[in-house]
């Protein structure tokens, strides 16, 4: 990992994935697309019964959105795997602290959205998030 990567890490805060790559894309609104994998060093759990497991059974790319990070939309390439869990009887996916199931953007980009809908119009959160 560059020591741009680590920076990205520490800043995001993906508890159980590290920084692969990241690319920013000018424009408005400028971009940022950081890809993550998995911990290798950190064993995987299973989401539905917690099991920990090093068996995987396939991998996917998923594409979600999390807070800007500066001026920025930030968008997340998450290699999520669905692993193997003796104890299930099947593949179920990883455990992942900070993003729930068939969710497209991360627990705290909804806990924002849901914190700026207490104060503000749904409009103008729709546009500020946009």
């Amino acid at each position: 990992m560059s020591g741009s990567d680590g920076l990205i890490e520490a800043l995001g805060g993906w508890p159980g994935f590290r920084v692969v790559g990241f690319e920013r894309k000018p424009g408005p609104p400028p971009e940022v697309r950081i890809h993550l994998e998995p911990d290798e060093a950190i064993p995987w759990h299973c989401s539905q019964c917690g099991t920990p497991t090093r068996q995987v059974h396939e991998r996917t790319v998923r594409e979600v959105r999390d807070l800007p990070l500066f001026d920025a939309r930030t968008y997340l390439e998450v290699t999520v795997f669905r692993v193997w869990c003796d104890r299930c009887g099947g593949p179920k996916r990883m455990a992942i602290d900070w993003l729930d199931e068939h969710q497209r953007v991360t627990r705290r980009l909804a806990r924002s959205i849901i914190a700026l809908c207490a104060l503000l119009p749904i409009q103008h959160v729709a546009r500020y998030h946009a």
